[in-house]
Parts: structure tokens; sequence; C-alpha cells
């Protein structure tokens, strides 16, 4: 899918395990995302964010320092921030759904 519009999105994926970062290149690049940059955590996320905003962001729900939830409100909210409505996909390997809810509704 060369010089297809996929190709033109920046896709920038935060995870704190390696692995899955790799995997989810490589799934990206096979359906034509070739532009994904990957980052260790949330606050490296919004570092690499701030520098060249991406067109959508996977994010780890669970990282540390800086988990998918702060990357997502400080995305959302920063007044710094270079694209507020950049579309944002949460991953999670969490299952248990308590804990999302609990966490996400405590702001």
């Amino acid at each position: 899918m060369s010089g297809s519009v996929l190709d033109r999105v920046r896709v920038l994926v935060a995870d704190d395990r390696a692995e899955l970062r790799t995997l989810l290149r490589d799934m990206l690049s096979e359906i034509g995302f070739n532009n994904v940059e990957s980052a260790a955590d949330g606050g490296d996320a919004y570092c690499r964010f701030l520098a060249q905003p991406a067109g959508l962001v996977i994010t780890d729900l669970r990282m540390a320092p800086v988990d998918g939830l702060a990357l997502t409100h400080m995305i959302r909210t920063a007044p710094d921030s270079p694209h507020r409505a950049a579309p944002i996909l949460m991953t999670s390997g969490e299952a248990e759904e308590r804990w999302c809810f609990r966490r996400a509704t405590q702001g």
C-alpha cells in the first residue's frame, strides 16, 4: 500500500513492554501505517507528541511512571498540547474491569 493515506498518518505507540511496542509496530506496518514512533511510557510519549503531533495515539492503560490515562489527559487538556483532538486508542492487559472503571472515574 505504498503511497496510501495511511502512509502519511503518524502513529505514536506508548507501552512499557518493548515486545508489545514491536508487535504493534509490525501490525500497523502490515496494514499500511509506516510512520510509527514508540515510547516506553506516557511521559516519554507526551514529549514526543509535543515535538511532532501524531494523527493516532495507541497507549497502554497501565504504565509507570506516567500511565495511559494521564497521557490522554495531557493530550486533551494541557495548554501546550498541539493536537487535543488526536484519536486515542487505549490498550490493556488488565482483566479486572472494576480497576479500569475506578481509575477512570478518579480523574
